[in-house]
């Protein structure tokens, strides 16, 4: 572990921290989701957001406890962050911030719904954990990949929002639902703006054409620097949000011991992310 002017050099503590919160969330996943199945199988969908029945299996209890507390955990990756001196975006505070909040209230009420909320979670940050794991250790993955990984979070928002929505409907037809207005208020707000967030991210990052066409001249560790290419990916999406054209180049220690200081910048070619260098030619 050593400290440059980048930040620290955390790749195996943030592999193997990403890799445990896998390994957690997939355990999560599969000790909560029988209880689930058979409710769902015995009472239907609308029972399943509407009455708690979690309490009568320890096991899937124990776990959803065990997501609550969780939820403090997963501030670590803010640690991460800050030492590796990465930018902290408003999506990852308010994300982590307004999910305790959301999960210890919800756990407070006894809400019914909250299996869907920690199951969804579990499921989702199996997935996202494992592709930060991998980044971390030092491959970059194909597009396709990181692009379910967010559609998996957007999937989950929708289903959230529609979750929502089926116990405001229960709820103004006099039926019988353990979700109190306060926290359904709480988590539709809060899921309808992880919606336009994750959908905005997705957009910028995925969709939108690109704007910049270079020559392409690759020095040897163009899409190895794990540290670096993460730190230009979250550079080209952070300046396509605020409406810039092009990335901020980011500066990096040329490795062949020669201290100079190289500019490079990330930008997509044909769908495909790559490394581009102050000496690459602009094509008219």
């Amino acid at each position: 572990m050593s400290y440059r002017k980048a930040g620290f050099n955390l790749r195996w503590p943030l592999t193997i921290y990403n890799l445990a919160m896998a390994v957690f969330s997939l355990c999560g996943f599969v000790r909560t989701m029988p209880e689930l199945s058979r409710t769902l199988y015995r009472h239907g969908f609308t029972y399943s957001v509407c009455i708690g029945s979690t309490i009568e299996d320890q096991v899937a209890l124990t776990w959803h406890n065990l997501f609550c507390w969780s939820k403090y955990f997963e501030f670590i990756d803010t640690l991460f962050l800050i030492l590796r001196k990465r930018p902290v975006s408003f999506l990852h505070w308010f994300h982590h911030a307004s999910v305790i909040a959301l999960t210890w209230h919800a756990a407070h009420t006894v809400t019914a719904a909250g299996r869907w909320f920690s199951i969804m979670n579990y499921g989702v940050h199996t997935a996202m954990y494992a592709y930060y794991s991998w980044r971390a250790f030092g491959y970059r993955c194909p597009r396709w990949i990181s692009m379910s990984v967010t559609s998996l979070q957007l999937a989950q928002m929708i289903a959230g929002v529609f979750i929502g929505r089926t116990i405001i409907t229960v709820k103004l037809n006099g039926g019988v639902c353990h979700h109190t207005w306060e926290n359904l208020y709480l988590a539709l707000m809060i899921y309808l703006l992880y919606l336009y967030l994750f959908a905005r991210y997705f957009y910028y990052t995925y969709l939108r054409p690109p704007t910049v066409k270079m020559s392409l001249q690759f020095p040897a560790n163009c899409g190895t620097d794990h540290l670096a290419d993460e730190a230009a990916d979250e550079n080209v999406a952070a300046s396509q949000m605020n409406g810039k054209e092009t990335a901020k180049p980011i500066k990096r220690k040329d490795k062949n011991g020669s201290g100079k200081i190289k500019q490079s910048t990330w930008a997509t070619e044909n769908g495909v992310d790559v490394c581009q260098h102050k000496d690459a030619k602009k094509i008219n």
